[in-house]
């Protein structure tokens, strides 16, 4: 199967949004306004054009991905982070490690830009598997009470959350 891994275009917005908004359809975890999340996040100085990866086969996007930038609240400082959400992968091509692909992909982009760490609330149990861990564990609680097994946090350099402990707002 030819695929192509690219940051995406405004050309794209319709057939991300679609994408989205399907594949959370059937997600066990959603709120249904993940698509509608994507598009204000695109609008917020959070942005990071070439941190929002497509995956293309045979000129359809079947897959997406978005890192943003985020921030860790300390006790005098602000500490920068990236948020991954989402990731989506249609319903015909699930299960076939594209979602995988994405993120291994923005996360290597993500280090080459000079970003250190990356929050995401999710599923412990897809998550663990990139290396991410309870964000507790680095001392970074969330400001909304979720579950801490929800919230993690993963090092994309060694150290990367080094003495960057805090709290975190998901509210966007």
């Amino acid at each position: 199967m030819n695929m192509l891994i690219r940051s995406e275009q405004e050309k794209d917005f319709d057939q991300i949004y679609d994408l989205v908004k399907n594949s959370f359809a059937s997600a066990p975890v959603k709120d249904g306004t993940e698509q509608e999340i994507v598009n204000k996040l695109r609008k917020s100085n959070k942005y990071i054009p070439e941190l929002a990866l497509v995956i293309e086969r045979e000129r359809k996007i079947i897959g997406y991905v978005m890192l943003t930038k985020f921030f860790i609240q300390g006790k005098t400082q602000k500490f920068e982070s990236l948020l991954l959400a989402p990731v989506a992968i249609s319903t015909d091509f699930q299960n076939q490690k594209l979602g995988t692909e994405l993120i291994e992909k923005s996360f290597e982009r993500a280090k080459e830009m000079g970003h250190t760490n990356v929050i995401v609330v999710g599923d412990p149990n897809y998550y663990h598997r990139f290396g991410f861990r309870a964000s507790i564990e680095f001392g970074i609680d969330n400001m909304e009470g979720l579950p801490t097994q929800y919230v993690m946090a993963y090092e994309l350099i060694p150290n990367g959350l080094k003495d960057k402990m805090g709290r975190v707002s998901l509210k966007l």
